[in-house]
């Protein structure tokens, strides 16, 4: 980062803006394929990315997209490859800002989202079908969806 681009004009100058996904008028953001999400590479195991909140929030939007058989996994910095509230609001805006498509887990209403509305980054709404009474009764505790082995 010696030299100012379309991504960044500038290194980050601290820990904490070099944790940062979006900081404005320094650096838009990026968006990095992995080994994961290559599906030229590993076309029989390759998986979507999607942001997933903070995991104390009420969500199950990871294993309700494995029930679904939508590929997607959530590879955050939290404990269960999650991200909190302030880190969702920078990818979302490094996504505005370099025209990138995301998948995230969000909620409804919420006033940052409105200021997309009606703009090229306006977020497309995606329902899943309701969970059945298994699903439900099946459901992990939030202290089981916080743990790295929700099976301890």
């Amino acid at each position: 980062c010696t030299t100012a681009d379309e991504v960044a004009k500038r290194a980050p100058e601290t820990l904490s803006e070099s944790a940062k996904y979006f900081v404005s008028g320094v650096f838009n953001g990026k968006f990095n394929a992995t080994d994961e999400n290559d599906c030229d590479a590993n076309p029989a195991t390759c998986t979507g990315h999607i942001i997933s909140s903070q995991c104390e929030w009420s969500n199950w939007v990871i294993s309700q997209a494995h029930y679904h058989n939508i590929g997607v996994k959530s590879n955050g910095p939290g404990t269960t490859g999650n991200y909190n509230y302030f880190q969702q609001i920078e990818i979302l805006q490094a996504a505005a800002a370099t025209q990138s498509d995301i998948l995230i887990y969000w909620f409804a209403p919420e006033p940052f989202l409105q200021s997309y509305i009606g703009t090229k980054n306006e977020l497309q709404k995606i329902l899943l079908a309701a969970p059945t009474q298994e699903c439900y009764d099946s459901r992990i505790s939030v202290e089981d969806r916080c743990s790295k082995d929700p099976s301890d």
